[in-house]
């Protein structure tokens, strides 16, 4: 009992600690709601899909483009400016950028 409370308490921990969150895979998984990994590993609304270069076609694929994107909000898609970290933002955009490399 007393190991699933230190393992849940560090689940929250990791949840609001910026610092923990450094990859950018578990970032676009997990970080901010709505996440990444909610639109993009579907195409809901438009949103070119992980691991499916062509969806890509036509994007600028510049990582800072893409962040000022994000944190402005795009489309159906929410702008993250205050509500996401800009550094977390930048990793997962990285991650996603690898996924179609």
């Amino acid at each position: 009992m007393k190991r699933s409370a230190i393992i849940a308490a560090s689940g929250v921990m990791f949840a609001f600690s910026g610092a923990a969150m450094a990859d950018g895979q578990s970032i676009y998984q997990s970080g901010t709601s709505p996440t990444c990994a909610s639109c993009h590993d579907r195409g809901t609304a438009g949103a070119p899909k992980v691991n499916a270069p062509g969806d890509w076609d036509g994007i600028d694929l510049d990582a800072e483009a893409l962040v000022e994107s994000t944190m402005d909000g795009k489309g159906a898609m929410p702008a993250y400016s205050g509500r996401a970290d800009r550094d977390e933002i930048k990793a997962a955009v990285e991650y996603m950028l690898s996924t179609i490399e």
